[in-house]
């Protein structure tokens, strides 16, 4: 989330862009490996498109990011003390951030977070927590918050999966909405220096788990044995009923680890000291119980997968869960109608515990249940669940302690390979019989083994040659069942138990029971081996008749290939020799064609160069008489020209003179 949101996301979730090692949640003891920001970017955006595509409405992510980024803030929240050790909040930005993510008071979560209030009498009396017992109310906040919304999301799947249909109702029927399929994904078995209740809790469901696979392994095979009337020598194992007993508590054992623990937390002056005594006291006769003389808060429960010591130390503060009701109510008062809403339908349930059924038989206090019935109760349901399916079990080993890839250490698969109890299965698989088969399965997939029997068994091989040479093979294996013999296996005229015996199965290698054959380690592997024999001597033969057949074909096409090959040579041949004649005669006419083209076109020429220099003697005659006409009329205009000039010469001379008699005349009159 610290990664993958946006910047406006970032802003309304008060998560800023510092890493996730800012949040105390996040980095315990500093122990966190460091984190790939692209690769929790993508996991984000798929969980947020899962939770879409189970009917999450997008603006309720929103919401329930910033439930989130507010129970990482409340790990923040820190706790200053007085001289008497009174819890008073920091006057930092954890606290103002929580309240506002979580949209209640401020001051009231403070109170809520540093005050506790109880009733005493007709009055209510509000004492101050010290430092230890406000940061566990913190921590108990944060849990219950977290286990209300992982109810709701529970809640959320399991309606988009019934489609509709009530889903209550059907859970609680136990049947849910028809056949279904589950995966339960367990804890592993959890063995650290310090072990405490959540280590005690986790181990105790892998205990229930163990007893439930020994039940399927063991019991229920004993019982199928002798439902069918069948003899098999008792398989010892490791039973661990007695520290189911020693935590969960039985009529036999007594209340047990859980039991006693709820008993302490109903004592005013309950303590985990005095809860050590009791369980030293109550618990020394079992032998899976473990007294630690040398320590003073720690006891010792022998598991299947080896003695784990635990450590009572807050034991009791775990168990009670001190949220206190003013900090549930104020969370019901949230002013987020998504916050409210969480916290009043799943939150008394996520914080509380279930409420034990009417009638069933409770130690200690009557009115207190505390986180671990809710854990019990909650694992009752699940084995109930489990025990009405049809199981089957997957064994996780890891290959070394380091968690490193590619490295596999012998010793450690060894060690989960004892402790998880599957080399006693094996053992007890090898000890009794390992495959148990109906006797007609048996018979009509082995009769064929039994020489003296005939098997009856039709092999029509039809060779049907055609101009297509076309092979049919037919292999028809009949095998009647009648219906009075289909159950005892006497379909082929041979009992199972003939069978067997036919085949050299000794007699301690199966036994025959009411409706199936028992069969030790071994014995159906061989059985197969020896039918898929007999199927291959056979196969041999019907694989020699086809392949001769084939052969045969085969030759026959190779030699009709042959014969087609001449036939198309000699056609080839043949209609070359036409194309070359064609193509000689195509060419005397293409040649006989040219040359009188050729006449006929050297005639053209002739005839059009004739009519060319005709043309040109035409009009070299006319452009002769057009040249003659126009030296006679050049030399008219040459003389008529010479005529107009020797006039304009003779007038311009009379007007000269006249000009000069004028002039003469003039002088003499003046």
């Amino acid at each position: 989330m610290c990664a993958g949101l946006g910047a406006t996301e970032r802003a309304a979730c008060r998560v800023g862009s510092a890493p996730s090692s800012q949040f105390a949640y996040l980095a315990a003891d500093g122990a966190r490996a460091p984190r790939d920001d692209e690769s929790d970017a993508r996991k984000l955006e798929g969980t947020r498109r899962a939770l879409v595509a189970v009917g999450v409405e997008p603006a309720a992510l929103t919401h329930l990011m910033q439930l989130l980024a507010g129970i990482l803030h409340l790990g923040n929240v820190r706790f200053g003390s007085n001289a008497e050790d009174d819890a008073k909040c920091d006057a930092d930005n954890a606290l103002a951030n929580v309240a506002a993510l979580l949209q209640v008071d401020g001051e009231a979560l403070a109170t809520g977070l540093c005050c506790r209030r109880f009733k005493a009498g007709q009055e209510w009396v509000t004492t101050r927590n010290s430092v230890a017992v406000a940061s566990d109310v913190r921590h108990a906040l944060g849990r219950s918050l977290y286990a209300s919304l992982f109810a709701a999301i529970c809640a959320q799947i399991n309606a988009s999966l019934a489609g509709g249909a009530d889903v209550a109702a059907a859970t609680s029927a136990g049947g849910g909405m028809g056949p279904t399929l589950g995966y339960v994904d367990i804890f592993g078995f959890e063995i650290f220096p310090r072990n405490g209740l959540e280590q005690l809790c986790i181990n105790f469901a892998n205990e229930k788990l163990q007893r439930l696979f020994l039940g399927v392994l063991f019991d229920e095979t004993a019982a199928r044995y002798e439902r069918e009337g069948v003899q098999v020598e008792p398989v010892p194992y490791d039973d661990n009923t007695a520290v189911v007993a020693l935590i969960g508590g039985s009529s036999e054992a007594g209340p047990g680890l859980f039991g006693l623990l709820a008993e302490e937390c109903v004592f005013p002056k309950g303590s985990d000291a005095s809860y050590l005594q009791k369980l030293q006291s109550s618990c020394r006769k079992s032998p899976s119980f473990v007294p630690i003389k040398t320590s003073v808060d720690s006891f010792g429960v022998l598991h299947y997968a080896g003695e784990v010591t635990y450590c009572v130390e807050g034991f009791l503060s775990k168990n009670k869960d001190p949220v206190n009701h003013d900090l549930q109510a104020l969370m019901a008062q949230s002013q987020s109608a998504f916050i409210s809403k969480l916290t009043k339908e799943h939150g008394a349930s996520a914080s509380v515990g279930a409420v034990a059924k009417p009638g069933a038989k409770r130690f200690g206090s009557g009115k207190f249940v505390g986180v671990v019935d809710h854990f019990h109760t909650s694992l009752r349901a699940m084995i109930t669940a489990l025990e009405a399916g049809d199981l089957h079990f997957i064994r996780c080993l890891k290959p070394n302690d380091e968690k490193r890839a590619d490295k596999l250490e012998t010793h450690v698969l060894e060690r989960q390979l004892v402790a998880s109890g599957l080399v006693q299965a094996v053992q007890a698989s090898r000890a009794g019989f390992s495959d148990h088969l109906p006797p007609a399965h048996l018979v009509t997939q082995f009769s064929m083994l039994a020489a003296e029997q005939a098997l009856t068994l039709t092999l029509t091989l039809t060779l049907t040659l055609t101009l297509a040479l076309t092979l049919t093979l037919t292999l028809a294996l009949t095998l009647t069942l009648p219906a009075e013999q289909a159950e005892s296996g006497e379909a082929h005229g041979i009992s199972a138990e003939e069978l067997l015996r036919t085949c050299g199965v000794e007699e301690d290698g199966y036994a025959i029971g009411h409706t199936k054959v028992f069969l030790r380690q071994g014995i159906l592997q061989e059985l197969q081996r020896q039918r898929l024999e007999w199927i291959g001597l056979r196969a041999v033969h019907v694989q020699a008749l086809m392949r001769g057949t084939m052969a045969r074909r085969e030759a026959a096409r190779r030699r009709e290939e042959r014969e087609r090959a001449a036939e198309l040579a000699r056609r080839r041949e043949e209609e070359a020799r036409r194309r070359a004649e064609e193509e000689a005669r195509l060419l005397r006419e293409a040649e006989e064609r040219r040359l009188r083209e050729e006449e006929e076109a050297r005639k053209r020429e002739e005839e059009a160069k004739r009519r060319m220099e005709a043309v040109q003697k035409a009009r070299a005659l006319s452009f002769q008489r057009r040249a003659k006409k126009k030296a006679i009329e050049e030399e008219e205009r040459r003389a008529a020209d010479e005529a107009a000039l020797r006039e304009a010469r003779r007038k311009a001379a009379d007007l000269k003179r006249a000009e000069q008699v004028r002039v003469r005349v003039r002088v003499r009159v003046s």
